[in-house]
C-alpha cells in the first residue's frame, strides 16, 4: 500500500507540473530504447532457455523480449525438470511460475501430458533454503504461501541486520546488498518500512558520478551498484532519486556500442555482468516512467514560406503529438521581364513566358495575333523577241516567264497592262503577252502591273515592271 501511495504522489506532482527533480525525467520511449538495447546485448546469440535458466528468461521477458523463438523449448524443459525432480529450489520454481504466467500458462494447473501439477504447491514445499536471499523477491511475486513468506522474511531479518550484514558472497554490508534486499522487502510490501530504511542508506554510497559498493576493495562508482540503486528507487516510486541514478548509469555506457555498459575497473570495455545489472535497473525504471502521465517535450521545426506556400512551425513530441502554428504568408513570385517563346502570327496567337527569380516557376501569357505581313512580291521585266515573218501571218504570244521574273509572291497573281502599244496586251489570269498580227518591226516598251492577292498571313500588293518586246 505504501508503494502505491508513493507512486500516486509522484503522479499528482507530475500532473501539477511542479518541478520536483533536479534531474529531468526522460521519456518512456527513451528508457524503453535503452532497456531493449541492453536486453539485446546481454542475450545476443541466445538460442534457447532451459528451466535452469528461468532467471535469465524472466529478465528477458520483463524487458519485453519476444518469447516466440524460445517458448516451446522452455516449456518442454520445465516439464522435463518437474518430471525428473530437477526443477530446483523455491526461487527457481518461482521464476518458472512467473515465466509460465507470462507465456499464458496456469502454473497451478500445469499439464505434463498425462498428468497435471500445481507448480505453486511444489514451490511452497521447497522451503526457504535457496542459492541467494536476493531471489526471495521472486518467491514473493509468484504467490508463495504465507508460511513460506514468513520463513523467508525471518531468514532475511536474521541474516541481514541493518548496519552489520552477512553477505553470503563475503562482500559484507554494501550498496548492492542494501538495494537488492530493499527490493525483496518492497515486493508485495512484505516489509515496506525496512525497504524504506534500506533505500535511505544508499545515500552513503553515492558519489558525484554514481554509486559505489563499499566492498572493501574499491570505493569507485561502478555500474553494478548504480544499477542496483536505480532498481530499488524505481521499484519504490522514488522518481527524483531514480532519475539521478538513471543519469549516473549513462556514465557507464560504452561509447559506440549500443546497449553495452562497462565496469569501473575496465573503462570503455563491455562487461556482461555489469550490463545485466544495468538491464535489471532499466526494467524497473521503465515501469516507473511509463506509469507517469506524459509530459510533452516538443522538437520545433520551422518551415519557411515559399512563393506559393505559407510558412509555419511544427512542434512534434516523440509520443506522436503534433502542433502546427506560427503561420507566415506565402511570399509570392518575383517574375522576370519575360521571354517570347512563341511568336504571334496573323493566324495564331503567340506565347510569352515569365520565370520566377526565386523558385524558377513559370507562367505564360498569350500574345495577340499580329496584322498581316506586307506582301513580299518582286517583279522584274525582261526582253523577248517576236518573229516579224510569223507576225505577218498571225497573232503571236509570249509566255509570261519569257517577259516577267516574279518571286516571293504571296497569293494568286493577276496581270494588267498599264502602258505601251495598243497592239500588245497581257492576259489577266496567266500573264501571257499577246502581240497582234501586222505589228511593224521595232522595239516596244510595255508597262505591266502584277498583283499578288495575298492570303491569311499576307496583304495584297501590286508591282509594276516594264517589258521589252522586239519585233524583227
Amino acid at each position: 500500500m505504501k508503494r502505491i501511495i508513493a507512486i500516486s504522489l509522484v503522479l499528482v506532482i507530475a500532473l501539477a507540473c511542479i518541478p520536483f527533480s533536479a534531474f529531468a525525467t526522460p521519456s518512456a520511449n527513451e528508457v524503453y530504447s535503452k532497456m531493449t538495447a541492453a536486453r539485446d546485448k546481454v542475450y545476443a546469440g541466445k538460442e534457447s532457455f532451459s528451466a535452469a535458466e528461468s532467471y535469465d528468461f524472466w529478465i528477458y521477458l520483463k524487458a519485453d523480449g519476444d518469447p516466440a523463438a524460445y517458448k516451446d523449448a522452455y516449456v518442454q524443459s520445465v516439464k522435463e525438470a518437474i518430471s525428473g525432480y530437477t526443477i530446483g529450489d523455491a526461487a527457481n520454481c518461482a521464476l518458472a511460475i512467473l515465466c509460465l504466467q507470462k507465456l499464458g500458462f496456469n502454473p497451478a494447473e500445469f499439464s505434463l501430458g498425462d498428468t497435471t501439477v500445481n507448480l505453486i504447491e511444489i514451490m511452497n514445499s521447497k522451503g526457504k533454503d535457496i542459492s541467494s536471499p536476493y531471489l526471495y523477491r521472486y518467491i514473493f511475486e509468484a504467490g508463495a504461501s504465507d508460511g513460506l513468506i514468513s520463513d523467508c522474511l525471518n531468514e532475511l531479518n536474521t541474516t541481514y541486520v541493518a548496519g552489520v550484514g552477512n553477505d553470503p558472497w563475503g562482500y559484507g554490508y554494501s550498496c548492492d546488498t542494501n538495494a537488492s534486499l530493499g527490493v525483496c522487502y518492497a515486493t508485495n510490501e512484505v516489509d515496506y518500512d525496512k525497504a524504506e530504511d534500506l533505500a535511505n542508506t544508499l545515500s552513503a554510497y553515492k558519489l558525484e558520478d554514481g554509486y559505489f559498493s563499499d566492498n572493501m576493495w574499491t570505493t569507485v562508482a561502478n555500474v553494478d551498484s548504480t544499477a542496483c540503486a536505480l532498481c530499488l528507487f524505481s521499484y519504490m516510486g522514488e522518481i527524483e532519486k531514480a532519475n539521478e541514478a538513471y543519469t549516473f548509469l549513462a556514465n557507464f555506457a560504452v561509447e559506440g556500442e549500443e546497449g553495452a555498459y562497462f565496469a569501473s575497473y575496465d573503462p570503455g570495455v563491455y562487461n556482461a555482468y555489469g550490463t545485466r545489472d544495468a538491464l535489471l535497473g532499466l526494467i524497473e525504471y521503465y515501469k516507473l516512467v511509463a506509469a507517469l502521465p506524459h509530459v510533452h517535450a516538443y522538437t520545433d521545426v520551422v518551415t519557411a514560406p515559399t512563393c506559393t506556400e505559407q510558412g509555419y512551425t511544427t512542434h512534434t513530441c516523440e509520443c506522436g503529438d503534433v502542433i502546427v502554428d506560427t503561420y507566415v504568408s506565402a511570399l509570392g513570385h518575383k517574375w522576370d521581364s519575360g521571354k517570347v517563346t512563341k511568336k504571334a502570327t496573323p493566324t495564331a496567337t503567340g506565347i510569352k513566358t515569365y520565370t520566377c527569380k526565386v523558385c524558377k516557376a513559370k507562367k505564360t501569357e498569350k500574345i495577340a495575333k499580329c496584322a498581316k505581313y506586307a506582301n513580299t512580291i518582286v517583279v522584274k521585266g525582261k526582253k523577248a523577241t517576236v518573229s516579224f515573218a510569223k507576225l505577218k501571218k498571225a497573232n503571236q504570244t509570249i509566255a509570261r516567264n519569257s517577259v516577267l521574273s516574279i518571286s516571293k509572291a504571296q497569293g494568286k497573281l493577276t496581270y494588267a497592262k498599264v502602258s505601251g502599244n495598243k497592239n500588245i496586251g497581257i492576259s489577266k489570269s496567266k500573264g501571257i503577252i499577246q502581240v497582234k498580227k501586222g505589228l511593224k518591226k521595232g522595239t516596244y516598251k510595255i508597262g505591266v502591273k502584277v498583283t499578288a492577292a495575298g492570303n491569311a498571313s499576307y496583304k495584297s500588293a501590286s508591282k509594276k515592271a516594264t517589258i521589252t518586246v522586239v519585233v524583227k
